[in-house]
C-alpha cells in the first residue's frame, strides 16, 4: 500500500500492536501493508498451516476458531496472525471472514523492513504480546 491516507494511519494509531506509535512510524507501517479485499466465508488464516502475514482488519467482521470452537469475533482495527509470522511456526487458530472483509497484511519481508526503518514498532509489538502472555497466563491459573 503506497501513499497511505489518513484513515488508514488512523485506525493504525487504536491497533494495539501499534501502541505508542507516532504519526511518522504509522504512516511507515501503512506505506509497507498491502491492502486487499477476502470474501465472506473465505479462509484468512487457517489453524495448522504456516504462516507468513500479519492482518489488521480495516472494515467487515471475521471469526477466530480454534479446534472447531469459536474463540472470538473480530472487526475494524483488530489484528491477527502475528504469532506465526514472528516465530515461523503454524497458524494457531483459522480466522474465517463473516462478511467481506479488508485487510491489510504484513509479510515477512515487510516486517523485516519496519522493524529496521521503524525501530519503535518492535518495542510496540513485543508489549502487546507480552500483554497478550499475561492475559493468557491469567486465565490458566
Amino acid at each position: 500500500m503506497s501513499e497511505p491516507d489518513e484513515a488508514t494511519i488512523a485506525l493504525l494509531s487504536h491497533v494495539a500492536l501499534f501502541a505508542g506509535c507516532d504519526h511518522a512510524e504509522l504512516a511507515k507501517v501503512a506505506e509497507l501493508m498491502t491492502d486487499s479485499w477476502v470474501n465472506a466465508g473465505a479462509d484468512v488464516t487457517a489453524q495448522g498451516q504456516p504462516g507468513n502475514a500479519a492482518f489488521v482488519i480495516v472494515e467487515g467482521v471475521a471469526r477466530v476458531e480454534a479446534n472447531g470452537q469459536e474463540l472470538a469475533r473480530l472487526g475494524a482495527g483488530d489484528f491477527f496472525g502475528e504469532v506465526a509470522l514472528l516465530d515461523g511456526g503454524p497458524r494457531t487458530a483459522t480466522v474465517v471472514a463473516e462478511s467481506p472483509i479488508l485487510v491489510l497484511s504484513l509479510n515477512e519481508s515487510q516486517l523485516q523492513k519496519l522493524v529496521s526503518e521503524v525501530p519503535p514498532v518492535a518495542l510496540a509489538m513485543l508489549r502487546e504480546l507480552a500483554r497478550r502472555l499475561r492475559n493468557v497466563e491469567a486465565m490458566l491459573i
